[in-house]
């Protein structure tokens, strides 16, 4: 092929930028020279929407890699995109944009969300350099926690005792008296 293009993933997220490689050919198969080519992307229609416009895309040469070209831009919506290079539109790359999914994404600590918590909830927020006042904190707070444990009769000691009782007098009223 005259036209070879790939990108960095298959898969992207709305707002990430997505990177696309080039490598073109002349007719007699030699790497082009230019210092630039141009390409395109379409993003293709969902069902019943329409189709998005075809946003141009500079592709500039890669130094040091003859007819390889690198382009990039952000993808903006979620869906199917169709990228293609000037002069060749038989060629296509597809790849597709979904949503960021949040809990797979950044796992930095957000102070502000985790204080507001703690303040609804009637705790404190602690830093990892302020763990040394927790003790403190903890000590300055007493409450009275009470709840009632049901206990099932047969499983105390007092039935345990009554019945053991009941078990053993009834053995020595039967061995007094010489019963069987």
């Amino acid at each position: 092929k005259r036209t070879q293009l790939s990108s960095d993933k298959e898969r992207y997220t709305t707002g990430e930028r997505v990177t696309v490689f080039a490598r073109l050919y002349d007719q007699n198969f030699i790497p082009l020279k230019e210092t630039s080519a141009q390409g395109s992307y379409l993003a293709q229609a969902a069902p019943g929407t329409a189709a998005g416009a075809r946003q141009d895309v500079q592709m500039r040469a890669v130094p040091d890699q003859p007819g390889m070209y690198r382009g990039d831009f952000v993808a903006s919506e979620p869906g199917g995109y169709r990228f293609s290079v000037a002069g060749d539109a038989k060629t296509v790359l597809d790849f597709s944009v979904i949503k960021p999914k949040f809990e797979l994404g950044a796992t930095a600590m957000n102070e502000p969300l985790l204080k507001e918590m703690a303040r609804v909830a009637g705790g404190a927020f602690f830093r990892e350099e302020d763990l040394a006042t927790l003790p403190e904190k903890l000590s300055e707070k007493d409450e009275r926690i009470s709840r009632v444990v049901d206990a099932d009769l047969w499983a105390s000691p007092f039935y345990f005792l009554l019945m053991f009782g009941l078990v053993t007098t009834e053995w020595i009223l039967r061995k007094k008296y010489k019963l069987k």
